[in-house]
């Protein structure tokens, strides 16, 4: 006899001794279905029993290996072992540990006590009939599984029988014959038990069509090969070409189908009962153990699937198990979410689609005054001229003619305040006194002429020096571009107006998420209103006092959200003042709160206390920040909820002020870096692309810069720099 295992469960309680409890395992460890009931009715016995208890378990294997003749070493063993003290009860797990008890127990404990439990009633019956000793069967219905398969699969023509070639599963392929021969007529039955597990794999992978498995245990094979039962069962579950059936309830949840089963969590607590009765001190013969049934029907809902069975067909009250929710029941919330989100995107893109028509005619008109510009700028006369260190003319063109009446021949060797006239040369002392002094000067300023005329001019004076910097005089290219400057300030004001327009096309985007920033105090103002008015009429002054503070709070909210939107959608002429960046961050996140909520964004900022003033205008640097921020939302819409987040940075990097708006979106591809904030460049599908054009253009108006570096885990880093005030 070999794998003798002993288990040794002491519980102290004081000083009292603990009683003994010889428990004997037919089996060895994790061999179901009987190392489930032993597991718990050790678990119930200890729970239930009151005093201290000492569980002591045998594990004779006898299920796994049969040698008769090495019996008496076992015997003499449990005697040497438990003879002082004596065990308070002796509990036999299994049949082959209750037949054991059956011929030894003379020998053994003549007068302890003996409960027989986790047997079948098949192999009980065979058991002799002494005192102190209690049978809890267990009613092993072999005819219920051919029933149960039959009414689940009518069309089945063969069942297959998977069995071991251990005493204990040849004794239980006698027992099935039996059973399954009054449903010969109608089903043809398959015993595997003289083939390997091997070839009982390659078998249920080659079933004709209309069979069913039916897998009782494997505990040895033909070949000699030991298995733990439910190990075996997942590797039959997964080779078959048919549907697994099983009768014990601890195989159900390995992919076989299920149906009417027993139960080794109840066999276990039936036997702790009856365990419990018998140190109590109650005679075996009062003690009457009723037939442990099958338990209710109950199905895999994996299996029911896999294998196409109707679940209709399953008989009434029938529990179905693991069965995994509906993309509805998991989703619904989220499909009906995104179905008005659906909704409000086609409102969006409808008006987008009108603000892109009026863009295109914006663009027409801006495109026609670009030309009349350029049709100007080739018509207008430059003046070109040298002039050495004493500024006296060496050479000018004929452009002089038309702007100071002179002829090019007559000024020749003439000074610059002679030829220009002396208002004239004020405007540009200063600047000819610094080229004369090596250093190039480009300048452009509006200026008087002698006869009352006023020109704006944009002049580039480059020094003429040799080598080692000895300056003999310099090159003057004056253009006149009072034109110009006329048409750049109606270029001004027409990007002006398209800033304010992507303003207001940005403020339809979030109408929703503004509506409901402005709905809640204004809701909040209705209640304590309406709360008032009742303390009013019941002259409760206290609680009026109350809610009157409550109410300015909310209106000054309310007052707060719209004040920023009458400053957003407010058109004015751009207007240069000094500015905390911080403060603007501040403004523009709480503005995007609602729709930051909404979108499931968590919005973190980490302002540099220490952050110096700017000078710029403050809307148009609000917009550039709502642009970026909006941009963030949408490139993290495929991100799981959780993994949505903005961290706007703000800080001093080579003596700029520096605001960084880091997403986790899917960042920005390689290709698109340098071409991104180009117009019309867009990597959205319903984008115009000129969100990014119009913040680079903002910033360059500010003498600041933009671009955008993806991050080293996920997503997109946009940084923008601005001049220290």
């Amino acid at each position: 006899m070999t794998g003798l295992l002993l288990g040794l469960c002491a519980t102290a309680h004081g000083a009292e001794a603990p009683r003994t409890v010889l428990l004997l395992d037919s089996y060895g460890r994790n061999v179901a279905p009987i190392s489930r009931v032993i597991s718990v009715f050790r678990t119930e016995l200890t729970a239930r029993c009151p005093e201290p208890l000492d569980i002591q378990i045998v594990s004779l294997e006898l299920a796994r290996f049969s040698q008769p003749e090495k019996a008496h070493l076992v015997v003499d063993f449990l005697r040497e072992r438990f003879a002082e003290p004596q065990p308070a009860l002796v509990v036999s797990a299994g049949g082959a540990a209750a037949g054991f008890m059956d011929e030894h127990r003379d020998l053994l404990f003549p007068g302890t006590p003996t409960l027989v439990a986790g047997v079948a009633h098949q192999i009980a019956g065979n058991l002799a009939r002494r005192d102190q000793t209690v049978v809890a069967p267990m009613n092993v219905d072999l005819p219920s599984v051919i029933d149960g398969i039959l009414r689940l699969l009518p069309r089945t023509r063969q069942v297959a029988v998977i069995l071991g070639a251990s005493p204990l599963e040849r004794f239980w392929g006698d027992e099935c014959r039996k059973a399954f021969a009054p449903f010969s007529p109608r089903v043809a039955f398959e015993y595997l038990d003289r083939l390997s597990f091997q070839e009982i794999q390659q078998r249920v992978a080659v079933l004709p069509p209309d069979t069913a498995i039916f897998f009782g245990l494997m505990i040895a094979d033909s070949a000699g090969m030991l298995f733990e039962p439910a190990d075996a069962l997942k590797i039959v579950v997964e080779k078959a070409d048919a549907p697994v059936f099983v009768l014990f309830e601890s195989f159900f949840g390995s992919g076989a189908v299920g149906g009417r089963l027993l139960s080794e969590h109840a066999a276990g607590v039936q036997a702790a009962e009856v365990a419990v009765r018998l140190l109590q001190g109650t005679p075996a013969a009062r003690i009457v153990v009723p037939l442990q049934e099958l338990s209710a029907p109950m199905y895999d809902w994996r299996a029911l699937r896999r294998w196409k069975i109707d679940e209709n067909r399953l008989p009434p009250g029938a529990a179905i198990r693991f069965r995994q929710p509906s993309a509805w029941e998991l989703y619904g919330g989220r499909i009906v979410a995104a179905l008005i989100l659906l909704l409000l995107q086609s409102l969006l893109i409808a008006r987008l689609w009108v603000q892109r028509n009026r863009l295109r005619q914006t663009k027409g008109h801006l495109a026609r005054s670009e030309q009349r510009l350029r049709q100007i700028a080739n018509a207008l006369p430059a003046l070109i001229a040298q002039v050495d260190r004493q500024q006296r003319y060496r050479f000018l063109n004929d452009a002089y003619r038309e702007w100071f009446g002179i002829a090019p021949e007559a000024a020749i060797g003439r000074t610059i305040r002679e030829v220009v006239g002396e208002r004239f040369y004020r405007s540009i002392g200063d600047e000819v006194a610094r080229v004369l002094t090596g250093e190039a000067v480009r300048f452009a300023k509006e200026v008087e002429l002698d006869d009352g005329r006023g020109l704006y001019i944009d002049a580039i004076y480059v020094p003429d020096m040799d080598a080692l910097g000895h300056v003999f005089g310099f090159y003057a290219l004056v253009m006149d571009v009072t034109e110009r400057e006329h048409a750049r300030q109606e270029s001004l004001r027409l990007h002006d107006a398209l800033l304010h327009a992507g303003r207001i096309s940005t403020m339809g985007e979030l109408a929703g998420a503004l509506a409901h920033e402005i709905n809640q105090p204004l809701s909040a103002i209705m209640s304590n209103a309406q709360a008032a008015r009742r303390f009013l009429e019941a002259a409760d002054l206290d609680q009026v006092k109350e809610i009157l503070p409550d109410i300015v709070s909310e209106a000054a909210r309310a007052d707060e959200v719209i004040q920023r939107l009458r400053a957003l959608l407010k058109k004015s002429a751009t207007t240069v003042e000094p500015l905390d960046l911080n403060a603007l961050v501040g403004e523009v996140v709480a503005l995007l709160n609602s729709n930051a909520v909404g979108r499931n964004v968590r919005v973190v900022t980490d302002p540099d206390p220490n952050l110096p003033l700017v000078r710029g205008d403050r809307i148009q640097l609000q917009q550039v920040i709502m642009n970026l921020m909006l941009n963030a939302f949408e490139a993290m819409d495929a991100q799981p909820r959780g993994a949505r987040m903005i961290a706007i940075r703000t800080g001093v990097r080579a003596s700029a002020v520096t605001v960084a708006v880091a997403d986790t979106g899917c960042g920005v591809p390689a290709h698109d870096i340098e071409t991104i904030f180009n117009p019309y460049h867009t990597t959205k599908p319903n984008g115009m692309g000129l969100g990014l054009s119009i913040c680079r253009s903002i910033l360059q108006r500010h003498q600041g810069r933009l671009w955008v570096e993806n991050n080293s885990d996920r997503g997109a880093t946009f940084y923008f720099t601005l001049p220290q005030a």
